[in-house]
């Protein structure tokens, strides 16, 4: 019985001797341990990582690379707004160009309807009022809404691009020293990226 229970030891410290050594010619990352990049914020393990943080650790790279991120950082969060005032005064404009074209094709075909059935007091005075109140409305909102399309569309064609440099100017920056952000080595079992087993995380 004695014996026994030596084997199972000896069995079990060479199991976790291979594992050891299994672990260090693999050196995977524990899944949700690796620093990703979403936008302009960066997360780490499901968890926003303040920007003074980031620029903190890009500071030990030289100011020269802080700089460089927060200029990028800032440029295209200016393309993102853009970009989302862009698609909503488009949005808008679309809206209000429709609704003066519904309300003119509304007159066009009203009016003329009056006039046909005549009025009661039988003066068309009334009529001419509604087709000049109703055109007046209609070119109104086909101004204001085609102006906004206008205005819209150009601030699209000025954020999208703006907004993808610099996007992409943060991922190569990212790229580069954004993994030393999740640099703490430790020892875990959990998921990994090939299954669960002990994972070493640097």
């Amino acid at each position: 019985m004695y014996v026994y229970k030596g084997m199972t030891m000896k069995r079990l410290f060479l199991l976790l001797v291979f594992s050891c050594m299994t672990i260090a010619a693999s050196a995977q990352y524990a899944v949700g341990n690796i620093p990703v990049i979403k936008g302009s914020r960066v997360f780490v393990e499901g968890e926003k990582i303040p920007n003074a943080d980031v620029l903190a650790y890009l500071s030990s790279y030289g100011e020269s690379v802080a700089d460089a991120w927060t200029r990028d950082r800032n440029a295209y969060k200016a393309g993102l707004g853009l970009t989302i005032a862009g698609s909503a005064i488009t949005w808008c404009g679309s809206l209000a160009f429709t609704v003066g074209l519904v309300i003119g094709a509304g007159t066009l075909i009203t009016v003329p309807i009056l006039g046909m059935t005549g009025l009661p007091t039988g003066n068309m005075k009334p009529a001419g009022d509604y087709w000049h109140n109703g055109m007046s409305s209609a070119d109104i909102m086909i101004y204001i809404g085609g102006y906004s399309i206008l205005t819209g569309l150009a601030m699209l064609a000025s954020g999208i691009p703006v907004m993808c440099v610099y996007k992409k100017r943060l991922n190569a920056i990212f790229q580069e020293y954004g993994p030393g952000l999740a640099s703490d080595i430790n020892l875990s079992f959990g998921p990994t990226a090939n299954g669960f087993g002990l994972a070493l995380n640097f």
